[in-house]
């Protein structure tokens, strides 16, 4: 506290230092200004007074050509007679010309009349001879037209007949391929004909064979089953000679019986297969003579086609000749389109030549008039250029000029005229403008007023010096003013420590407490204080499931042991008793309930399968339906729900089983959904 007060009282002598630092500034700052003006003044009177004579020593180098502007002033006021003087001697010598070009147009016109009449002469006689031509080669055109459809006619006709013979000779090559092929499968059938024949005669072979195997097998046996002083099943002898052979086992009687049966099959089978190559051979040599004849058939077709083609082709060729020494290869079609626009050119031609007659005859009569309106107006034009020379001339000599000569002499052009203008007007408008500029400055440099009690040298470093003391202080100030900033801060910082630490001591003090009522070394307690908080509420979820399967029994944790599972009795006045001495059905009902709460009613696990393994043979019939619909509306909510028991009524309500079936064996097998014998 001793020293913020210190801090504090040394921000007010700093202040207070302050405001005379400040304001020794202000009256340095103010002495420098009045310094700086009165030089600038000083300077501006300077300047103007030698621009001043600047301005009237260039006036005076340039007065010779403002004499020579204010004659070139006077000339100008001739400039628009002039122009009409100019104006008019530039009309007539284009007058002039226009009268030697009007010469020039008529000799021009004259001769393009007398060319447009020789080109429509000629037109006219070359139309009248392509129209005689007309007649003559109309005769022509025609023929050899109908000769052209002569020869579209047949070449259609030829190339009808070219198809139908390469259709022909297509038909004739496809059936001849088919021949073939047909007469290479007989070929083929009749070379595999004779060892289906073998095959057939060793399966038969065989199967006989076989046959007597099986009937000595036979006999052997019943030879082994003969008793002496009984008939024979076969021949109703009661002597019974031994045999010579030993008695064939029942095995090697099956053995054999199997191997005829094999031999049967196989006998069969050969006999099928003989019987369907006979078949084939049968089948194709019929095709193939069929194929032969179609083949026949073509072949004749094919060479008559090729015959009408010859003929139309041997025609065509002939048509072709007789048209071509008639015209060549030209179209007639083409000559008379080209002959009709040759002589309609020639037609036009002669039209647009009449036409250009017409047109160059008309441009003559147009090219005499204007000439005499060119001549026309030469001569007016050579009037009013005389009576404007007699005025400039006059207008001359009252100006003091002796000519035209001497007045182009005076006369300046429009830029330089412009330009002494302009520099005249310049010059004087400054000398009018410093000669008001100069006694102002001057009245500005009187009313300065006086000098400053602070002397000008060494102006600027004490201005210097007085900022960098200035700068001094408010650092050190700053410094000050941090601190006590940084005290504030920290004091405030040390209340909310202060503050947190009450609230941690009251979070300490709670954890203290729960320590000391259920902690050990170990964590036992701890553990099961924590289980018993779960297994009481797994006890209260499986009352509610319990409530639903019995009305005689709840549950609850026991008094000293929040582990242990006590059973009350209500319908023993709620008498309480460990779940040790349940009976089997109570036990069974007692952990359905507990399975249905772990499975339905707590949240914090997940189970989605629950398997019950026997137990319902010691329920009534009553509390078995009791415990099947649970299970079914378990099964509803999505809950997979097995059931291993004997009790036939819950084969009755299971429609879903596996069934396990004894054989008599010691084996058993089993019977459902998914079972299936592997081999």
């Amino acid at each position: 506290d001793e020293e913020r007060a210190a801090l504090a009282a040394r921000m007010a002598e700093s202040s207070e230092r302050e405001a005379g630092l400040r304001a020794e500034g202000d009256a340095l700052r103010t002495a420098r200004e009045w310094y700086t003006r009165f030089d600038a003044l000083e300077k501006k009177l300077a300047d103007l007074a030698w621009e001043r004579d600047e301005n009237a020593a260039e006036k005076e180098a340039l007065a010779p050509q403002f004499e020579r502007l204010a004659v070139a002033e006077r000339a100008a006021t001739l400039d628009d007679l002039y122009d009409g003087l100019r104006a008019a001697r530039e009309k007539l010598e284009n007058a002039k010309s226009d009268e030697t070009t009007a010469a020039e147009i008529v000799t021009a016109a004259e001769a393009k009349a007398a060319e447009a009449a020789q080109e429509a002469a000629s037109c006219a006689a070359a139309y009248e001879e392509l129209r005689t031509q007309a007649d003559a080669n109309a005769e022509l055109w025609e023929r050899v037209a109908a000769l052209d459809r002569e020869l579209e006619s047949a070449q259609k006709e030829l190339s009808e007949r070219e198809e139908t013979a390469a259709t022909r000779k297509k038909t004739l090559a496809k059936a001849e391929r088919e021949e073939k092929r047909l007469r290479g499968e007989l070929e083929r059938a009749q070379g595999e004909l004779p060892e289906a024949e073998r095959a057939a005669e060793s399966a038969r072979t065989a199967l006989e064979q076989a046959l007597a195997d099986e009937r000595r097998a036979d006999l052997s046996e019943l030879r082994g089953h003969l008793i002496d002083g009984q008939p024979c099943p076969l021949c109703g002898s009661v002597h019974h000679p031994s045999p010579f052979a030993a008695p064939a086992e029942e095995t090697e009687l099956f053995r054999l019986h199997e191997l005829a049966e094999a031999a049967r099959t196989a006998a069969d089978e050969a006999e099928s297969a003989l019987r369907d190559a006979r078949d084939e051979v049968i089948r194709l040599t019929a095709e193939l003579h069929a194929q032969e004849s179609a083949c026949e058939m073509a072949r004749t077709e094919s060479a008559k086609a090729e015959e009408r083609a010859g003929s139309s082709r041997a025609e065509l060729e002939k048509t072709r000749t007789v048209r071509s020494e008639l015209f060549g290869e030209n179209d007639p079609a083409e000559a008379r389109r080209l002959f009709q626009s040759n002589l309609s050119g020639a037609e036009t031609r002669v039209a647009e030549a009449r036409e250009g007659e017409t047109t160059a005859q008309t441009a003559l009569v147009q090219a005499q008039a204007a000439q005499i309106q060119i001549t026309k107006q030469k001569a007016s034009l050579e009037k009013d250029l005389a009576g404007l020379e007699e005025t400039f001339a006059e207008r001359l000599k009252k100006l003091g000029f002796r000519d035209e000569d001497e007045w182009q002499t005076a006369v300046l052009d429009e830029e330089t005229r412009t330009k002494l203008t302009s520099e005249r007007q310049r010059l004087d408008d400054r000398e009018r403008e410093l000669a008001a500029l100069v006694p102002q400055a001057a009245a500005e440099l009187a009313a300065h007023g006086s000098a400053p009690e602070q002397p000008k040298d060494g102006l600027d470093e004490r201005i210097e010096q007085n900022a960098a003391e200035l700068t001094e202080l408010l650092t050190a100030r700053g410094a000050d003013s941090e601190a006590l900033a940084r005290d504030e801060k920290n004091r405030k910082r040390l209340a909310e420590l202060g503050e947190q630490e009450q609230r941690q001591q009251k979070k300490y003090d709670v954890w203290r407490k729960l320590n000391d009522h259920i902690g050990s070394a170990s964590g036992d307690k701890f553990s099961r204080y924590v289980q018993g908080l779960t297994f009481r509420r797994l006890v209260r979820a499986a009352n509610a499931q319990l409530e639903r399967l019995s009305e005689r029994y709840r549950l609850r944790a026991g008094e000293n042991d929040t582990l242990r599972l006590d059973v009350i009795d209500l319908w023993q006045g709620g008498e309480a008793r460990s779940s040790k001495n349940l009976s089997g059905g109570e036990s069974f009902i007692v952990s359905l309930a507990l399975a249905l709460a772990l499975s339905h009613g707590m949240r914090e696990v997940k189970v989605d399968s629950l398997f019950l393994d026997e137990g319902f043979g010691t329920l009534d019939e009553e509390t078995t339906e009791t415990v099947l619909d649970c299970l079914d509306r378990l099964r509803e909510s999505g809950k997979l729900v097995g059931v291993i028991s004997h009790v036939k009524q819950l084969q009755e309500r299971i429609d879903c089983r596996i069934v396990v079936i004894p054989d008599g064996s010691g084996h058993s097998r089993l019977d459902g959904p998914g079972c299936v014998k592997l081999s």
